[in-house]
């Protein structure tokens, strides 16, 4: 697999509540945080609640989650297993982003699904992957 690419998943509730004018500012900063460190993925935020995909390079995914994993911004932190890829599902995105009100409903009982299944169970890793591949095929978002 090129680069030893990775992807993981995880799911939080953020700290403090974040408007649009907020969530475009932490966009603009994972964007180019990501870029530097060869990091593609998806943030998603809803009610409070965050998730996000990352792929990339094995240490560079585990180093940024590392930091999000230490962040105070974030509480509850659920995280799918670290899965090898043999190729990136947002190549061409640094980090995509949909705001909440753009999240179909299918896809927010997949949240709530992924949310209430225990950590670390294979469940919470079908769960995300099927939420991220309805995404990445065709619903609307923000580059």
């Amino acid at each position: 697999m090129p680069e030893d690419l990775v992807s993981l998943v995880y799911f939080s509730h953020a700290k403090r509540a974040y408007d649009d004018e907020a969530l475009l500012a932490l966009l603009r900063l994972c964007r180019d945080n990501n870029a530097k460190a060869g990091i593609t993925g998806v943030l998603l935020y809803h009610d409070g609640n965050f998730v996000q995909a990352l792929e990339g390079p094995r240490q560079a995914v585990e180093n940024l989650f590392a930091r999000i994993h230490h962040d105070p911004a974030h509480e509850g932190i659920i995280a799918t297993a670290i899965t090898p890829i043999g190729h990136r599902q947002f190549a061409d995105w640094n980090m995509g982003f949909l705001p909440g009100t753009a999240i179909p409903e299918a896809t927010r009982r997949l949240v709530i699904e992924a949310l209430r299944a225990p950590a670390g169970s294979t469940a919470s890793d079908t769960i995300a992957t099927s939420m991220l591949k309805a995404f990445s095929v065709g619903l609307p978002r923000v580059r």
